[in-house]
Order: C-alpha cells, then sequence, then structure tokens
C-alpha cells in the first residue's frame, strides 16, 4: 500500500446532535480505528459497538468550526495492516471522549446527495 486517503465531509443538515451543527462542544477531537471482527450494521447501537483496535489509530483534533469537511485524511497504516493481515472489518469512527452535547457527524452513503458520500483512495503496487 502506497497509500490510503479517507474523505469525509460533514453533514450540512445533522439530524442528531443540536439539530444545526454538524461539529458541536468543547472537545469532539475523534478517533479512527480498526474494527477487528466481522458485525452487523443493524444489530449495533451505542452500548454494543464493534470491536476495535487502538493499534495505529488516527486522531483527528476537535474543532470548532461548525461544518468542516475532512479530505485526504491518512490511514494508510489502517489499511497497510488490514492488507497484511487479510482482515478488513472497516473502520470504526467515534468520539475520543463521548459527552452529551458533542458531535461530529458527517454524511454517510445514504445520504442524498452522493458527491457528500465519504470515499477512501488507495494506491498499490502489485507485486508478483
Amino acid at each position: 500500500i502506497n497509500s490510503a486517503k479517507l474523505t469525509l465531509y460533514s453533514n450540512p443538515t445533522p439530524l442528531n446532535g443540536n439539530q444545526i451543527d454538524a461539529n458541536y462542544g468543547t472537545d469532539n477531537s475523534f478517533l479512527i480505528q480498526q474494527i477487528t471482527a466481522s458485525w452487523i450494521a443493524s444489530s449495533v447501537r451505542w452500548n454494543n459497538p464493534p470491536t476495535s483496535t487502538t493499534v495505529n489509530q488516527i486522531i483527528i483534533p476537535s474543532t470548532t468550526q461548525p461544518f468542516l469537511d475532512l479530505p485526504d485524511i491518512d490511514v494508510t497504516p489502517l489499511v497497510s495492516n488490514m492488507v497484511k493481515n487479510n482482515s478488513n472489518y472497516g473502520f470504526f469512527i467515534r468520539l475520543q471522549s463521548e459527552v452529551v452535547y458533542t458531535s461530529r457527524i458527517f454524511c454517510s452513503s445514504k445520504y442524498s446527495n452522493a458527491t457528500k458520500y465519504p470515499k477512501i483512495v488507495v494506491i498499490y503496487t502489485k507485486t508478483q
């Protein structure tokens, strides 16, 4: 893996949090971690998230901006580990400190505008 870049777009019409700002709270820094086992989206809740590891986790700093797109987050170490271990269960994105009234809300692949879908660009060199 030469590089892996993740892009996340702040949701301009958040349905959660204060329903005005995608980013809110005094410390809304968040983590991007590698999920370590299979999981079922329909059964995941706040109190039973998928298992993840802190190895190579990415820390995204807090922001006071109500909306802040995050283009090209370097997730190369996470993707490299997934390829090396042949185990891709996705990313776990969560607040570093989960406190009431704190949020970072991003568009998902179900958002109405496809240009705001999260994306990952992986550049790799094929070996023989």
